[in-house]
């Protein structure tokens, strides 16, 4: 070998040995600043205003199933039902013309988190999130947020949560599951360490990018629906977006009541009577602040109750929570209890039943009302439910003429649900704007 050849040699073993070193060095950087920062369950991260989806495809660039994209979603789905996050963004591109087995991305991300029951109305598409540097700062500069739930695996939210950071934004991360194939996992580990150098590069060079979107804050500080209307699991779910609920009792909430957003019957109805009474109401309930008696109902098993601002289930023992909500000015009613704290619970109506059928539920953090898609048996409507991630779900009166109900549209006009008026109806939960 000559003296040249291993000049030569010599010097390219010190290259590949300093970038070895630097790419190491990157790498665990990277990963030591986000200790503590990154989490594996939901339950244990803490809440945020928003959650930031990072960019994957439903298929990869070869055409096979990206489990990565499931993970993600999945990850999401949970956070907003669990209450941890209010909104979700969706970055990404379209490449669905542009490349081969290109994909709308943020189109993807929403048409699967809404086919999973999370309201089109909280998640928000950036088109612009073609990169996570692009992401992150759009975040930060055209929505306005100064902290965030991070989504991705967790190689991704490592390198993720330095960027929020160089960039102003307080973030945690949540790790979705990587993919059970190994070449994939392999393939994304590698691509990862060389992405952790481009990120130094492009912090050193100070790369920022210019947005086509100029909003002066989160989008969805606008406000809202008076109702969200999701259609998921064989339900229609209508989530109203109010300020206060009352238990009304004797007179039907008219559409001309402009702070009535929603309403729907509630507790059972006794006897065919056209005089009201609150004792032709099934069991103890409170409206206006005051606890009324009413009939004994074998079939009332669970309750909801409103009061200081907060909704509330409750399971068999209720009637002390009737007198808080009454000393507090708040409402309650009882009913057939189908779900609790996540799971089903005993219930007297027969399974075989078909009906169409309405339910009171809490769905992650938000209260809703769930309608079975036309006529069905009761035991797959529960299961709907659960399948929607109804946490709690209170049987609300349902049948020709006690369905009868409507909402508030996005132009604050009333919408009926059904059309037909039972007269011998007696109360109705109702929500106010």
């Amino acid at each position: 070998m000559t003296v040249k050849s291993k000049i030569f040699l010599r010097a390219t073993v010190v290259i590949l040995a300093i970038m070895g070193l630097v790419i190491t060095g990157c790498y665990l950087l990277v990963s030591w600043n986000a200790s503590g920062k990154n989490y594996d369950t939901v339950e244990e991260i803490p809440a945020h205003k928003a959650g930031l989806l990072l960019a994957t495809s439903p298929i990869t660039p070869a055409g096979a199933h990206n489990y990565y994209f499931d993970y993600r979603i999945q990850t999401a789905d949970e956070l907003y039902k669990a209450g941890k996050v209010d909104y979700i963004i969706a970055s990404g591109g379209d490449y669905s013309i542009t490349q081969k087995n290109g994909c709308d991305e943020p189109k993807a991300i929403l048409d699967s988190l809404v086919a999973r029951g999370v309201p089109k109305g909280r998640i928000i598409l950036d088109y612009e999130g073609t990169r996570t540097l692009y992401s992150i700062v759009k975040a930060k500069e055209v929505y306005g947020l100064d902290s965030l739930i991070l989504i991705s695996q967790k190689y991704h939210n490592e390198r993720a949560i330095w960027l929020a950071e160089n960039n102003g934004i307080h973030a945690v991360a949540i790790n979705a599951a990587p993919s059970p194939v190994k070449q994939s996992r392999l393939k994304n580990g590698l691509r990862e360490c060389l992405a952790r150098v481009k990120m130094f590069i492009d912090i050193l060079t100070a790369q920022k990018p210019v947005f086509q979107e100029k909003e002066d804050a989160f989008p969805q500080s606008k406000t809202p629906n008076p109702v969200e209307i999701v259609d998921t699991c064989n339900l229609t779910i209508y989530y109203p977006n109010y300020r206060h609920i009352d238990l009304r009792c004797g007179v039907r909430p008219a559409k001309s009541e402009k702070t009535v957003i929603m309403f729907a019957a509630a507790a059972f109805t006794g006897a065919m009577q056209y005089k009201f009474k609150h004792e032709n109401i099934a069991g103890d309930h409170v409206s206006e602040g005051k606890r009324e008696k009413g009939y004994s109902c074998t079939r009332n098993t669970g309750a909801f109750v409103y009061y200081n601002g907060g909704p509330k289930f409750l399971y068999k023992n209720y009637s002390a929570e009737f007198n808080k909500a009454a000393k507090a000015g708040g409402c309650g009613f009882a009913q057939e209890m189908l779900i609790h704290e996540g799971e089903k619970v005993p219930y007297t109506r027969p399974a075989s039943d078909i009906n169409e059928f309405r339910a009171l539920c809490m769905i992650g953090n938000r209260l809703a009302i769930a309608d079975s898609k036309g006529m069905v048996r009761f035991d797959n409507f529960i299961n709907s439910l659960k399948k929607a991630g109804a946490i709690e779900a209170l049987y609300l009166d349902m049948g020709t003429g006690w369905n009868y109900s409507w909402y508030r549209n996005e132009k604050n006009k009333p919408v009926e649900i059904h059309h037909t008026i039972q007269p011998c109806a007696t109360n109705w939960i109702t929500f106010f704007k």
